[in-house]
């Protein structure tokens, strides 16, 4: 399975040193970076300050089992595909645990092809969604400015006494003569209105 050239990154959260680079030597040269965390503790740290694509997690760990947490995560940091590794035992109540969450459970012991493609695949999962999350900020950001412009309008129409067409325009010729974003315009047209004509 094919996987983009954009800068991945994995992080693995086992106790166990041998355990990290077993799994590492697995995923070879799929990730550009690969980190190590030996406890939960570590692992949010890391998460905190490092942009991870997938977190592996090595469940139980020293200060914590890693299930709740992972949860949790799944829920908080969309960014971040999860995979728990759980013992055999541990597997049918750990899907039901994190049914629904996204999370990608596998039970020890492991086989390399599966691990390796198991972790492949949430990578490929996880540059879509980061995709998608991006699309949707750059509309977000989109109808707030379209808000912002409309606002401002509003008030040159009120207070300035043009037409539409006059604020259009007066904020476009603003934008082009200044070589800033209409929004940015906006926003300055908007707290200059208000400060003067509705004062607190």
């Amino acid at each position: 399975m094919g996987v983009s050239r954009r800068k991945s990154s994995l992080l693995i959260a086992a106790e166990s040193e041998n355990t990290f680079k077993i799994l590492r030597s697995i995923v070879g040269a799929q990730f550009t970076e690969v980190l190590h965390a030996p406890t939960m503790a570590k692992a949010r740290q890391l998460l905190s300050s490092n942009r991870v694509d997938v977190l592996a997690i090595n469940t139980p760990l020293p200060d914590e089992a890693g299930v709740e947490t992972a949860i949790s995560l799944s829920a908080h940091k969309q960014d971040t595909g999860i995979l728990l590794i759980v013992k055999q035992e541990s597997y049918s109540q750990v899907c039901y645990k994190t049914q629904g969450s996204g999370i990608f459970v596998m039970s020890r012991p492991l086989r390399k092809e599966q691990f390796l493609e198991a972790v492949q695949m949430i990578l490929v999962m996880q540059k879509k969604v980061t995709s998608l999350m991006e699309s949707n900020e750059k509309l977000r950001r989109k109808l707030e400015d379209a808000g912002v412009i409309s606002r401002a309008k509003c008030l040159l129409i009120e207070y300035q006494h043009m037409t539409e067409d006059e604020a259009h325009h007066y904020l476009e010729a603003e934008a082009m003569d200044e070589a800033l974003p209409k929004a940015e315009i906006a926003r300055r047209v908007i707290f200059e209105l208000e400060a003067k004509y509705e004062p607190d």
